[in-house]
């Protein structure tokens, strides 16, 4: 059967005490698919994730038309995140700021088979205070490919890392605009 969460309209959610999440998919068998337009914004006093799709064996899928603000105040933060045993993929188009204490993620798709990311327009921003920070993070056993027709700015206290593509035999990068990748000793 799978999970299917589809939204027109703007999106808030707080969490004063605890974790904030503003959309989640998640499956075990079929695939896990989020469309979104409209605009994902969240604050979670530990964790913040904007949207989650994640299948154990199937295939995971997001779609945001809109704009994406992630804050974590105590922990890690992330924008979007697909997570599947075969695709993971992402499609984006505006602005993303994501801001966290600890760990922070603008895009992330891991994958058994394909982690597929297109961005178009606007910008990523990401920073971390006490740690790393990483615009897209594209992982699979076999191929990546990503796309990202944006700005792009990364900070970090540690480590600050534009693009991560790992793949097991093919990865694809093509971007196309200004990045800016820095940390607090340059």
């Amino acid at each position: 059967y799978g999970a299917y969460v589809d939204i027109t309209g703007d999106m808030t959610v707080s969490a004063e005490d605890g974790n904030g999440l503003g959309v989640e998919a998640l499956t075990n068998y079929n695939d896990a698919t989020i469309d979104m337009e409209g605009s994902i914004d969240v604050y979670g006093y530990d964790n913040a994730i904007g949207a989650l799709a994640a299948s154990t064996q199937g295939s995971a899928s997001i779609d945001v038309t809109g704009n994406v603000e992630v804050y974590a105040y105590n922990a890690d933060a992330v924008g979007l995140q697909a997570q599947a045993a075969v695709n993971a993929t992402v499609d984006f188009e505006g602005d993303m700021t994501v801001e966290a204490d600890d760990e922070a993620y603008g895009i992330i798709a891991l994958s058994g088979t394909l982690s597929d990311v297109n961005v178009t327009g606007g910008s990523i921003t990401v920073s971390s205070d006490t740690s790393d920070a990483v615009g897209i993070n594209a992982v699979s056993g076999v191929t990546v490919d990503v796309d990202v027709t944006a700005d792009m700015d990364v900070e970090a206290f540690d480590v600050a890392t534009g693009i991560n593509a790992i793949g097991g035999t093919t990865v694809t990068v093509d971007v196309t605009g200004d990045m800016y990748i820095g940390t607090a000793y340059n």
